[in-house]
């Protein structure tokens, strides 16, 4: 999916309703921004904490 949209005076976006629909994001919620090289990734938080929780799992699990 791709979707342009314009930048408004105080750095605010519009996040468009058919992807706040496909990551189940409701007003109120919070959002992770994560800048990946030269890009930028939008991820509910609870994603964000969820993949977090599985790296530390996994390095946990490396140092035994």
């Amino acid at each position: 999916m791709l979707v342009t949209v314009r930048v408004q005076e105080k750095g605010q976006v519009t996040i468009p309703s058919d992807i706040r629909k496909k990551l189940r994001i409701k007003k109120g919620d919070l959002v992770t921004f994560v800048v990946q090289d030269k890009n930028v990734v939008l991820k509910p938080v609870e994603t964000a904490v969820q993949e977090l929780l599985g790296r530390l799992d996994q390095r946990l699990k490396e140092r035994g």
